[in-house]
């Protein structure tokens, strides 16, 4: 297996950590992974294993609010609005950026969020301007589920990014519910959304990575051939 480096970087004003292996392909998609409430670029890159030998260029942004000695999206349960929508300008900016610095189309792009990174995929991988290759929550839950039609016409794109969602069965964090809960208001929507429900807690586990990868290579092999998920040219 190749070896990962990792690396402390910038984007947007955002602190980050870029980890890729170490091959001689350099066109990478890339995934953004969101960490949780609490947590830290530093502390999220136990996924990196898991994730970038697969060949993908993972960026770790660390959350835009300090929270209990590390960082997160934001600092209020239940979510307060002006907190999301600082969070999700500088999330927009940090992909928009990352995407002129690797070269790497937002077709070739996927958000994956963990909790609360899980709420900020959905939330900004719908609103972004162009159409993202997929968008990933793992024990996350919808901000305002009744904002979502804004949040479609917000991007002004007739065509959207496939949705996944997996959660553990046993977790006390996040209720499972709460994703079975978003997968019916975004399918209401129109949008595509999977749903992968596994016998876990509130955890990143290497089942629930599996599950991810799955998807990741579907929509990106879709994305890179025709630009829909799903769908032949």
């Amino acid at each position: 297996m190749d070896t990962v480096t990792m690396t402390w970087i910038d984007i947007a004003g955002c602190r980050a950590i870029e980890a890729h292996a170490d091959s001689d392909n350099t066109n990478l998609p890339l995934l953004v992974a969101l960490h949780g409430r609490g947590d830290t670029a530093q502390g999220f890159v136990r996924v990196v294993p898991l994730l970038a030998p697969h060949g993908y260029r993972v960026l770790i942004p660390e959350g835009y609010f300090a929270w209990g000695g590390g960082r997160a999206w934001y600092a209020h349960s239940p979510p307060r609005e002006q907190e999301v929508r600082a969070s999700r300008a500088a999330l927009m900016a940090f992909v928009t950026e990352a995407n002129e610095r690797y070269q790497t189309p937002p077709a070739r792009t996927a958000l994956v969020g963990f909790s609360q990174g899980g709420l900020m995929a959905i939330d900004v991988g719908l609103r972004f301007p162009k159409r993202l290759a997929a968008i990933v929550s793992m024990s996350g839950y919808l901000f305002m589920p009744q904002a979502v039609p804004v949040a479609l016409r917000e991007a002004g794109r007739s065509d959207h990014p496939p949705i996944l969602l997996v959660h553990g069965l046993n977790d006390e964090v996040v209720w499972p519910q709460r994703s079975r809960y978003a997968r019916n208001v975004l399918s209401a929507a129109g949008l595509q959304v999977e749903l992968h429900e596994l016998p876990i807690g509130h955890d990143v586990t290497p089942e629930a990575i599996a599950a991810v990868l799955t998807f990741l290579q579907r929509a990106l092999a879709s994305a890179d051939t025709s630009g829909r998920y799903g769908q032949k040219p």
